[in-house]
């Protein structure tokens, strides 16, 4: 619970550190209100991961395998993404990547990600060791449907959004797709909310985890991007975190 209160509020202070010193050395506009929007989304996800980890004992929410707090952080990411779509009527569910319309050669660079981030799994498995094994049917359905839906959704689909707008910098072609530096600050906050652990109020980083998320994170941004739709990025997400747990 501590870590799920503190962490993004530690996580938020790097990310504008880190926003301050490339606005300081490199050509990007900063839009202060939008960027402030996206810390509250940050900060409010984790919470509400927290809040469902409280209620889940209490049979609000069905136990074990973490049910509450992605069910909780997904509401809370439908709730945002509504007042996002009420408060401006010229948005589009596309905008979010919730759209179902790929763009031509979805499928080719979804398989091409696929293989590439299920290789980089096996091989951490083999040099790090793999997870451990526990695959109950409860289990493997949350790795299947929850997890990588609700963290794609928010964290490629509404935050990627308010990011965007947050920030306006050049891009930079990788494999033919256009990657801006709001991109690459989404793959950050993801791989510092898997990463950051809070003891004593402090954070303490997890570099290993760090390192390999981030490189998951930004092969699923480059499919969001390059498929222009979250439909992919989810598929490929689950696939990969319930490969895990066969390793």
């Amino acid at each position: 619970m501590l870590n799920q209160l503190l962490s993004p509020l530690w996580i938020m202070a790097l990310s504008f550190v880190v926003v301050w010193v490339v606005a300081k050395y490199f050509t990007v506009k900063i839009n202060v209100r939008w960027l402030l929007v996206s810390a509250l989304l940050v900060i409010f996800h984790s919470w509400a991961g927290a809040v469902g980890q409280v209620l889940a004992p209490f049979g609000v929410m069905p136990p074990g395998a973490d049910w509450g707090s992605r069910l909780f952080s997904l509401l809370f990411v439908v709730s945002a993404t509504l007042l996002f779509k009420h408060f401006s009527k010229t948005l589009s569910w596309t905008q979010f990547g919730l759209t179902f319309n790929q763009k031509a050669g979805a499928v080719k660079a979804a398989l091409g990600v696929l293989i590439l981030l299920l290789s980089i799994r096996f091989v951490l498995a083999v040099l790090l060791g793999g997870d451990d094994g526990v695959m109950s049917p409860e289990e493997l359905l949350y790795l299947a449907v929850s997890l990588g839906t609700e963290k794609e959704v928010f964290y490629h689909g509404i935050l990627l959004y308010s990011l965007t707008r947050s920030i306006t910098s050049s891009s930079y072609s990788i494999l033919g797709v256009p990657v801006t530096f709001a991109g690459v600050l989404s793959v950050g906050i993801f791989a510092l909310d898997q990463s950051v652990i809070t003891s004593a109020t402090f954070p303490q980083f997890h570099w290993v985890s760090l390192l390999s998320t981030s490189v998951f994170g930004f092969g699923y941004l480059w499919l969001r991007v390059r498929t222009g739709s979250l439909v992919w990025p989810i598929i490929v997400h689950c696939s990969v975190v319930l490969f895990s747990q066969f390793l």
